[in-house]
């Protein structure tokens, strides 16, 4: 479950759900994990918070356990970490004896729902894009079945937007995050395909679909 420090009861859960149909994995990260912070250095709130402690192969071995990655879609908001989990999760793959491409689903970065989340960032934004960038184009050259860049627009709704507001909000960081690609000279015909947003669902219903 999500803020669950335990690797294998985290395991466990999920492959109980997986046996009763759940079709996808969802990888929930803590937020030292996701800031890209090694436990030590990070602050004690910020590890296990909300979701697991991920930063090493052995670990994701803990955690997936038994799970046939290319049976079900992984998805994982890796905030300013995409490009770091997704070696780790390609090492296991590799470590597993599996083709890195059997990972399919998402590993997402999406640096600015972490800078609306905590009001700053360890690294700056330039920083966190050339990563956001270098991942993309790894996925790209080596035919990944992986979405890498992510739009949470539903904390916006979180912060009391409005669903107008959150689907401007959430279409404007999609801009910026497309606009910063650019920069790298990765076009928006190979950068569309890699991007996931999320938008919440409340109680007004017809308004927000």
């Amino acid at each position: 479950e999500p803020g669950s420090r335990d690797l294998g009861e985290f395991n466990a859960a999920l492959q109980h759900d997986l046996l009763r149909g759940q079709n996808a994995v969802s990888l929930p990260l803590d937020t030292a994990t996701r800031l890209g912070l090694d436990p030590e250095s990070a602050q004690a709130s910020e590890i296990g918070d909300r979701g697991l402690s991920l930063t090493t192969v052995d670990e994701v071995e803990k955690a997936l356990h038994g799970v046939d990655i290319a049976a079900v879609p992984l998805f994982v908001s890796a905030g300013l970490a995409a490009l770091p989990v997704t070696a780790l999760l390609t090492a296991w793959q590799t470590k597993q004896g599996r083709p890195a491409g059997a990972l399919n689903g998402a590993v997402l970065a999406d640096p600015l729902s972490e800078l609306l989340r905590r009001g700053n960032l360890p690294v700056g934004l330039d920083k966190a894009y050339d990563d956001m960038a270098r991942l993309t184009r790894w996925v790209t050259k080596d035919k990944l079945q992986l979405r890498t860049v992510g739009v949470d627009a539903g904390l916006w709704a979180e912060a009391g937007a409005s669903a107008v507001q959150e689907l401007a909000f959430g279409l404007a960081t999609g801009v910026d995050y497309l606009q910063a690609l650019h920069r790298q000279k990765i076009s928006a015909e190979e950068a569309g395909p890699r991007f996931l947003f999320t938008y919440s669902l409340g109680s007004h219903f017809f308004m927000e679909i």
